[in-house]
């Protein structure tokens, strides 16, 4: 959406809106918004357990909490309020451009930067759905931008994070989808490269990604908190 087309529908699409849930009456200025796919609390919950040693067995690094854990494809950044309701319908609009699919979260990695070391788990299935979804919402919110990186997705588990903590992570996710701990000898991280996933039971990682939603995010001093404002389904017709 180009500013001028924004400013122009904005104040006509945002009347009358802003008794919704989650929206205040009356309120001015800007959000701070960004557009994810939800963590089902199943695959949350099997998360959270895989990695509940890990985070006491590796000491270091900032861990967000589990009701942070979501697949963000899109930062929109701080929004004026009024151009809410054109983001709304930018969001569905992607969200019409796919169906639902498989995805799975499996292995781990990290990213550097500046600010430290970030921790995350990324996709063995599904990424390149996520990704398709991931430019249907850049042409819809910002058609003349250009990316500088490929786009990856990922769940951030920890940032300023030691260097032990990836493959630990590795070997955590591993262990839940198999069902064969390590053994006691052998410590998070260490040891070669483990063989294969062979999944036993199902994989507790996996889930079918069925939608979008469009988040808030407050930062406070125990970190960030995220409201959802609007749940667009894939594929769903218009009207």
């Amino acid at each position: 959406m180009r500013r001028r087309e924004r400013d122009e529908v904005s104040a006509t699409a945002a009347e009358g809106r802003d008794n919704r849930p989650g929206r205040e009456p009356g309120t001015s200025g800007a959000w701070r918004l960004f557009v994810a796919v939800p963590l089902p609390q199943d695959v949350r919950s099997a998360l959270e357990d895989a990695l509940g040693r890990v985070r006491d067995e590796v000491r270091g690094g900032r861990w967000l909490g589990p009701e942070t854990w979501h697949l963000t494809l899109r930062f929109l950044g701080d929004t004026p309020v009024p151009e809410i309701p054109l983001i709304e319908e930018a969001v569905r609009s992607a969200a019409r451009t796919a169906r639902p699919f498989a995805a799975a979260l499996g292995h781990a990695g990290a990213f550097e930067r500046r600010s430290g070391r970030v921790a995350w788990i990324g996709l063995d299935s599904g990424a390149e759905g996520v990704a398709a979804l991931a430019r249907a919402l850049a042409a819809a919110t910002a058609p003349d931008e250009v990316s500088r990186e490929p786009f990856r997705a990922h769940l951030t588990i920890a940032r300023e994070a030691p260097v032990a903590l990836v493959g630990a992570l590795d070997e955590a996710m591993r262990e839940a989808r198999t069902g064969r701990p390590r053994p006691a000898s052998a410590g998070l991280g260490s040891g070669p490269p483990a063989p294969p996933v062979r999944l036993v039971g199902g994989d507790p990682f996996a889930w079918t990604v069925d939608r979008l939603v469009l988040y808030r995010s407050v930062l406070g001093r125990t970190g960030a908190q995220h409201t959802p404002l609007l749940e667009a389904r894939l594929g769903e017709p218009v009207g």
